[in-house]
């Protein structure tokens, strides 16, 4: 168990699901029950989980992984908000089953900013707002997380700009540091922010500048754990900027990497774990 764990275990755990300490189960590799044991092993007690992990998984082995840690979001819903006319039944359909398995499993939906070329920028807003209401009625919560190859709101200024021109209680930004950091963004810029409409933070970092042509295969396959990249200290002040605000939401490493999913996912979770601690050094 690392460092960051061992910490928490010394002040008698987090109460009420202050800072939850997770890790998308897309960063590690095996089968979904596995991946759950190990994080729970390493002293996570949250998890992202991944559409394709799940795949109608509802068993008592999944159950009996998850144990006490809770399920922060289930993710991704791609190309929603916008979705071209002739897609839009489809996505409506898609929104509602992704928004079903979140519910299931007492999570958020994490939404992403629309990728696709013929996304309708006018269309975002009233979009956002509809998957709002729908969620509402369900008793969750929207998560909306920009992406820099987004067709619009590609930065987390525009993601979060979205958010308030959305205007719903349940609607909150993704602060992605990996994201943020490779667009330019300013570490200092999430002081803007409201710490209650801040759904999660995702954190990453980056051994290298991506080139525009690399840049998504970069973001899925070689992200760097928190630390071992030359993004530590920017990370740290977004960290501290936001504890400082009173964020209390869950942080999760996003450290989509090719060669922790190919390790033994015990010896990836206690990486992952180990490399949090190294940039979450000031959570009560």
């Amino acid at each position: 168990m690392g460092d960051l764990a061992q910490r928490r275990g010394v002040l008698g755990g987090w109460g009420q699901a202050v800072n939850v300490i997770a890790t998308g189960t897309v960063c590690l590799g095996g089968e979904l029950p596995g991946k759950l044991d190990a994080w729970r092993a390493a002293g996570g007690d949250g998890v992202e989980l991944w559409r394709a992990d799940l795949d109608g998984q509802r068993d008592k082995p999944v159950r009996r992984a998850l144990g006490r840690m809770k399920v922060v979001n289930v993710q991704p819903l791609h190309d929603y908000a916008g979705c071209p006319a002739d897609l839009r039944a489809a996505k409506r359909t898609e929104a509602a089953a992704v928004l079903s398995e979140a519910c299931y499993w007492d999570a958020a939906l994490l939404c992403c900013a629309a990728t696709h070329p013929r996304a309708n920028r006018q269309m975002i807003t009233r979009d956002l707002r509809d998957l709002a209401h729908w969620a509402e009625l369900a008793g969750t919560e929207i998560w909306y997380e920009a992406l820099p190859w987004s067709t619009w709101d590609h930065t987390l200024p525009a993601a979060w700009e979205r958010v308030v021109k959305v205007d719903r209680p349940n609607v909150k930004v993704v602060v992605d540091t990996w994201h943020h950091l490779v667009t330019g963004g300013c570490p200092s810029f999430v002081r803007r922010l409201d710490p209650a409409r801040v759904g999660l933070v995702q954190i990453s970092d980056l051994c290298r500048e991506p080139t525009r042509e690399d840049l998504i295969t970069v973001a899925r396959n070689d992200r760097a754990l928190p630390g071992d990249g030359y993004m530590a200290k920017p990370i740290t002040m977004i960290v501290d900027s936001l504890l400082d605000a009173g964020y209390a939401g869950p942080f999760s490493a996003e450290a989509m990497n090719r060669s922790l999913r190919a390790a033994d996912p015990y010896d990836a979770a206690g990486k992952i774990m180990a490399a949090l601690g190294r940039v979450l050094p000031t959570l009560p």
